[in-house]
């Protein structure tokens, strides 16, 4: 019986071997493909690995920044400051971060001034429409739409709604409820509440003479009333369309202008700007001169224990 559990024992141990055998030969290439940096540049390298994939890497590097520029920003500097221990590490990620916040501090400024200048021209588009829009709709009340011929949304707008009412009066005639109600809105009305002279007036009397004209010189005088209508509504036009054209240029250079003094920011975000650099100069000093420090306590101790 005895050497029956020396045998059991025997072959425990030869099966307990033979497994530690198999498994150290399918670990073995793993080992051998994980062993590390052995050059001392190598085993600096290695070290700083883990500043790559953690917590101050994801915080600083913001989903719409270069990670390629960060990356070359930070191996530059631990090229150049060759951080040794935990505490210079850790002080050369802080000048890490103050760097990237620098470089993120001139990206804001450059973003603030180009939204300013690429949009310039779109905001100036929305502001002449709502003023458009608005004078349109109260144009009879505040003298006008016409009145306000600096705008060349209005322009256009007035121009077609002449071009409308001349179509309607050479081709159906006279309707003078609807027409009245434009042109009460393009040119308003006098204090007393009658139309202004020059175009609503004349059609106000060629669409009395036209609604009157049985025939005989009625009629003679009618047709020439609706003639000189049409030739006024057709100078009109051109006048509005040359009025829109200036405007036009004139608006082009404004934009020119509004351009050159969109590159300077406002004295508000200058200082909001201005207060933020020089906290992050004073920040980056603070922290060279707390490394200088410490690589000078670091020297000073490996020269005592030489």
């Amino acid at each position: 019986m005895q050497n029956n559990q020396q045998n059991d024992s025997r072959d425990s141990l030869t099966s307990a071997l033979a497994n530690a055998d198999q498994q150290k030969g399918t670990k073995e290439p793993s080992s051998r493909k994980s062993t590390g940096p052995r050059t001392q540049a190598g085993k600096q390298r290695a070290k700083f690995n883990a500043t790559t994939h953690g917590i101050f890497a994801k915080a600083i590097v913001l989903k719409n920044e270069s990670w390629t520029e960060f990356e070359a920003l930070r191996n530059g500097l631990f090229q150049d400051m060759q951080p040794q221990g935990t505490l210079e590490t850790e002080t050369y990620m802080d000048y890490v971060w103050n760097r990237w916040s620098r470089r993120r501090l001139l990206r804001a400024i450059s973003a603030e001034i180009a939204e300013k200048v690429e949009f310039l021209e779109a905001d100036n588009n929305r502001v002449q429409k709502t003023e458009a829009w608005d004078t349109e709709r109260w144009g009879s009340a505040s003298g006008g739409s016409l009145k306000f011929s600096n705008n060349y949304f209005m322009l256009g707008t007035s121009k077609e709604i002449l071009k409308q009412i001349r179509r309607s009066v050479e081709t159906t005639g006279f309707n003078v409820t609807y027409d009245s109600i434009l042109l009460k809105t393009l040119y308003g009305h006098n204090a007393d509440g009658t139309p202004p002279f020059g175009v609503f007036t004349l059609y106000l009397q060629a669409q009395a003479w036209a609604s009157a004209a049985e025939g005989g010189n009625q009629k003679v005088v009618a047709d020439k009333l609706k003639k000189e209508l049409i030739e006024k509504l057709d100078e009109e036009i051109k006048n509005l369309s040359a009025m829109e054209n200036a405007v036009l240029d004139e608006e082009v250079m404004r934009g020119q202008f509004r351009s050159d003094r969109a590159l300077v920011l406002s004295q508000d975000l200058l200082d909001r700007y201005m207060n933020y650099e020089a906290y992050l100069d004073r920040r980056g000093d603070k922290i060279m001169r707390r490394y200088a420090h410490l690589q000078r306590a670091r020297l000073a101790k490996q020269n005592r224990v030489q």
